[in-house]
C-alpha cells in the first residue's frame, strides 16, 4: 500500500510538472508568435525605408523634398533627409538582428520545454501502467 500511495504521488508531481511546462509552453508560442509580427513588422519598414533611401540617391542636386509632419509637409534638405533615412535603416536593421537572436533563445526553449512535456508525458503513462497492474510492477520488487 505504500508503494501505490508512493506511485500516486509521483504521479501527482509529474502531472503537476506536466502542467507547469505546458503552461510554459504556451507561453513560449506566444512570445514566438510575437517576435515573429515584429520581425514582419520591421521588415517591411526596412524594404519602404530602403525604397526611400534609392529614391533620394536618385533626384538631381537641388531637388526639393518635402516630408509629412503631422498634416503639414515641410521642406527639407536632401542631405538631411537622406542621413536620417540611413540613421532608421540602421535602427530598423539592428532592431531585425535583435529580434532573430531573440527568436533563437525562445525557439531553444520551445523545443527543450516540447521534450521535457514528452518525457514527463512518457513517465506518468510508465507509473499509470505499472500502478494499474499492480501497484508499481518491478518497483514492487524492491520493498
Amino acid at each position: 500500500e505504500k508503494m501505490a500511495t508512493t506511485t500516486s504521488n509521483n504521479i501527482k508531481s509529474l502531472h503537476e510538472k506536466l502542467r507547469v511546462d505546458s503552461g510554459s509552453f504556451q507561453q513560449l508560442q506566444q512570445e514566438l508568435q510575437a517576435n515573429i509580427e515584429a520581425r514582419k513588422t520591421f521588415t517591411q519598414q526596412a524594404t519602404e525605408n530602403e525604397m526611400v533611401l534609392e529614391e533620394l540617391k536618385s533626384l538631381e542636386e537641388g531637388a526639393n523634398v518635402y516630408k509629412l509632419i503631422g498634416p503639414m509637409l515641410a521642406k527639407q534638405d536632401v542631405v538631411e533627409a537622406t542621413s536620417n533615412v540611413t540613421k532608421r535603416l540602421e535602427f530598423i536593421n539592428a532592431e531585425r538582428t535583435r529580434l532573430e537572436k531573440a527568436a533563437e533563445a525562445i525557439e531553444k526553449k520551445f523545443d527543450q520545454t516540447q521534450r521535457d512535456i514528452q518525457i514527463l508525458q512518457q513517465r506518468i503513462a510508465q507509473l499509470s501502467t505499472g500502478a494499474a497492474a499492480g501497484g508499481g510492477g518491478a518497483m514492487l520488487d524492491t520493498a
